[in-house]
């Protein structure tokens, strides 16, 4: 794929996102990354509605100012309390992972979707432990037609349950690929005031009031040590994250989908 690349300083990848091309994504966005010259647009599933009239076309200078503010209340943090009215509760380790946003991008990976508007992180792999209620939509599976819950144990998926049996038995093709696509990767959270909820993750994870936690590759997160082939996003509605600091204070940030500032 090297010959895609060469010579080329922008690159926008707009392709229909299919479940089974994830790990194909996911190299190919490795192999453009590694170039270190290259800013990267990437957009799978990305439609004229979110080009025109929705997501990429809003205030980008209030929504920065919305990341910074956010990810500056994250310094400092050890772990996060994430709960949810669906039912996900579940304590996430991210002491010394920093936040990065897809706002505003100054250093590499110069990486961001199209369109844009999160904050993430890669908490600790071997950590977190409880429960995700996933009543939103999945990465390139779309909206669930009943909630998906998924138990971890040290930031491992050990089981996956539904009522629709066609969807827990897709996850868990999708997520035994290697070792490591059932290791907790991210947490995310949406801050785009023009994203709806479409059914298409790359629109909904940017989504207000929404949150999601994914399963797989984070190797271009800040320390990031999850190497798996594919990255899966897990999203639910409402969230409420309370987070404690390394001085054992703590702070609401997000209450029932309502940032705390």
């Amino acid at each position: 794929m090297s010959e895609l690349t060469e010579g080329k300083t922008i690159m926008i990848n707009a392709f229909k996102g299919l479940s089974d091309e994830t790990p194909f994504r996911v190299k190919w966005i490795k192999e453009i990354l590694d170039t270190k010259s290259i800013r990267l647009g990437h957009g799978p599933s990305i439609t004229k509605s979110m080009m025109i009239k929705g997501p990429m076309n809003i205030d980008y200078k209030k929504m920065e100012d919305t990341a910074d503010k956010m990810i500056k209340s994250f310094e400092n943090t050890k772990m996060a309390h994430v709960s949810a009215p669906g039912g996900t509760d579940i304590m996430v380790y991210i002491e010394d992972r920093g936040f990065s946003m897809d706002v505003k991008i100054t250093k590499d990976p110069y990486l961001a979707n199209l369109p844009c508007g999160e904050i993430w992180c890669g908490p600790i792999e071997t950590k977190g432990n409880d429960v995700i209620v996933c009543d939103g939509s999945i990465g390139d599976i779309g909206k669930v037609k009943k909630p998906l819950k998924i138990t971890l144990k040290n930031g491992n998926i050990i089981k996956v349950e539904s009522e629709d049996q066609k969807l827990v038995d897709v996850v868990e093709r999708l997520t035994n690929v290697d070792e490591e696509a059932r290791i907790i990767g991210e947490l995310g959270i949406g801050l785009n005031l023009g994203a709806k909820l479409s059914g298409i993750l790359l629109e909904d994870e940017k989504a207000l009031k929404t949150a999601h936690i994914a399963f797989g590759n984070n190797e271009n997160m800040d320390c990031g040590q999850n190497r798996s082939i594919t990255h899966r996003d897990f999203l639910f509605y409402n969230p409420t994250i309370k987070i404690t600091y390394k001085d054992g204070s703590t702070k609401i940030l997000i209450e029932n989908g309502e940032f705390c500032f």
